[in-house]
């Protein structure tokens, strides 16, 4: 079966990781998968989609993801398709358009419990797009939940399917050299991996460093329009020269080796790629109460309330103090790693898209 994929862009974010992680995998499992970006800037996970010989169609260079003339290139590209499955809000709505004119099954995958686009006007817009799936895949329980509230009485049919990483990446990395990035090899290191946008709450890990020791370092990795604000706050608050933001890296399973605690602060998750990494490589996670975010995180590593950055830095605390509580967590994180093995995942799909096509 030929299948597309279709996502605004290979910028950082649990949706384009998926994409690097995922469609390798579904190229040697018999499946002929192909991708296609709205946006074809060059990035690093852009890269590693050539790198794996995935086909890719880029339909411009800039980030203009609901241009006209996308819905067009998109009617004429999916006719090639027996599955087109799309990621993203700009995606879903011009695939839901699509649908009218092709003859591919239409799916998509649903990767936030909230987007900006849905506020009143747009819901009616949106209720219609869901009605044009025959299939829609929910990363956890709360974005399944969220999609059948904005759906209401015209829900497609849906399946929760957690997403997942290669395992073995992140249980045989070697640790990024702390020097590298200005640490000293003593310092406790707290790390959060994830996108510098308003959806991410990384501020509130900053606050928290006013309330931990000196030796305690923060590495913030990530891209996104919130670098300036978050580097502004770090300095306003006297703790710059602890606070390192890393920008777009590619090491990621390395930087997460060499981290002592993983942090997942976030307003709005939909799942929480980063805290099962962080679990993969056997440190605690700490994370944000948050929907999405806490079903991965709940009774393995630990949750504190949302902006809360006294009770983060209590828990980090704890967790540096104590050995004992240390190593108790870790434990309870690696454990729960291996339900998010991708190959469950590769199944999952498989097995929706040979049902769409069964029922042509």
């Amino acid at each position: 079966m030929r299948i597309l994929h279709v996502i605004t862009d290979l910028n950082t974010g649990g949706a384009e990781k998926l994409m690097v992680d995922l469609l390798p995998r579904m190229n040697t499992s018999g499946c002929e998968v192909e991708i296609c970006l709205f946006n074809g800037t060059s990035t690093p996970f852009l890269q590693q989609i050539k790198d794996a010989g995935i086909k890719i169609y880029i339909f411009g260079e800039k980030p203009n993801y609901y241009s006209p003339k996308y819905l067009w290139k998109l009617i004429k590209l999916a006719k090639r398709f027996n599955i087109v499955h799309t990621h993203n809000t700009s995606p879903q709505l011009f695939g839901a358009f699509a649908s009218l004119w092709c003859k591919a099954k239409f799916c998509t995958t649903e990767h936030t419990t909230m987007s900006h686009h849905r506020v009143w006007w747009f819901e009616p817009m949106e209720r219609w797009m869901y009605s044009r799936y025959a299939h829609v895949m929910c990363i956890s329980e709360a974005t399944l939940q969220n999609m059948r509230a904005v759906a209401g009485k015209k829900v497609p049919n849906a399946t929760i399917i957690p997403n997942g990483i290669d395992l073995s990446i992140y249980k045989n990395t070697i640790p990024v050299d702390r020097s590298s990035i200005n640490t000293y090899s003593n310092s406790k290191v707290l790390l959060m991996v994830g996108r510098y946008s308003y959806q991410k709450d990384q501020a509130t890990i900053i606050k928290a460093m006013t309330l931990l020791p000196m030796n305690v370092e923060l590495w913030l990795a990530g891209y996104g329009e919130t670098h300036d604000k978050l580097l502004i706050l770090a300095k306003s608050l006297g703790v710059a020269d602890r606070v390192h933001l890393l920008g777009m890296r590619t090491d990621v399973p390395n930087l997460l080796r060499a981290c002592d605690v993983v942090i997942q602060s976030s307003h709005i998750e939909g799942f929480g790629l980063a805290a099962v990494e962080g679990m993969a490589v056997g440190k605690p996670v700490v994370a944000s109460e948050v929907q999405g975010l806490a079903q991965v995180v709940q009774g393995a590593g630990i949750l504190f309330p949302h902006e809360d950055e006294k009770s983060l830095a209590e828990e980090v605390k704890h967790l540096l103090n104590d050995d004992v509580y240390y190593n108790k967590v870790a434990n309870r994180c690696k454990e729960r790693a291996d339900e998010y093995d991708i190959q469950r995942m590769v199944d999952g799909y498989k097995d929706i898209y040979n049902s769409l096509l069964s029922c042509r």
